[in-house]
């Protein structure tokens, strides 16, 4: 990127020419403004100079949770360029082409619960005493709710479908998980509604439960889910019966 600086002044001066990049359409949180690259130049007056500025790919990246790696998606961005990321002067678009993120597939494989596009009311806790995540609805909430995007619910060809939960119950309250396909309740379609037994002997005592899949609902969708009560998820998956 090459942007023209001018001094004005009547005196000798310096500026910190800031370079940011952002997203204009993630799927993910993205941060507002990053900067990606600066330039301080001194200047005499009346003083003109083009300057030079970087935009590696690797500025655009971000880390993401389905593919487990940091990754530029393909999309809409905006270069800005200014005094500060509130002084913006100059804007310019950038379109990134490539391959989008594969779905995540549900059938035959396990959705870690941490792995959240995003979350309302919940918190992150251990799964066990030794390693692994878990969410929780947090203190103080009743239910907590979740959105993974682009999971790959399978298809007919399949055959029956099941969604089973990882599941654990830290208290006495009923305890659930509802899952949806395409938005929560009241606006998605449910996909299973999960209890969570009474008889689990703590946090650490995991267990699954599972229930069958609506044979109509097919192929890429995002889910949400719903955690009420005491329920700790630690993953959910998919499979046939």
């Amino acid at each position: 990127m090459s942007v023209e600086l001018t001094s004005t002044g009547t005196r000798p001066g310096t500026e910190t020419v800031q370079l940011y990049t952002r997203a204009l359409a993630a799927r993910h949180r993205a941060p507002r403004r990053r900067l990606t690259d600066f330039r301080k130049v001194s200047l005499a007056p009346g003083e003109r100079r083009r300057l030079e500025l970087g935009v590696p790919v690797a500025a655009l990246a971000h880390w993401s949770v389905s593919a487990g790696a940091f990754t530029v998606e393909p999309g809409q961005y905006e270069i800005l360029i200014g005094h500060s990321a509130e002084a913006v002067a100059l804007t310019a678009p950038l379109a990134v082409t490539g391959p989008a993120l594969p779905a995540r597939g549900l059938i035959g494989g396990r959705l870690e619960a941490a792995d959240f596009d995003e979350c309302v009311g919940g918190t992150l806790v251990d799964a066990t005493r030794e390693k692994g995540e878990a969410v929780t609805p947090a203190t103080g909430d009743i239910h907590c709710r979740l959105r993974y995007r682009s999971v790959d619910l399978g298809g007919p060809a399949d055959g029956p479908r099941v969604i089973t939960a990882e599941v654990s119950r830290a208290t006495e309250e009923d305890a659930t998980v509802e899952i949806y396909a395409d938005g929560g309740p009241g606006t998605g379609t449910l996909l299973a509604g999960l209890h969570v037994p009474a008889g689990t002997d703590g946090r650490y005592d995991w267990r699954t439960v599972s229930a069958p899949m609506p044979a109509e609902v097919t192929g890429v969708h995002d889910l949400h889910l719903v955690l009420g009560g005491g329920v700790h998820l630690a993953a959910i998956a998919g499979g046939t019966r």
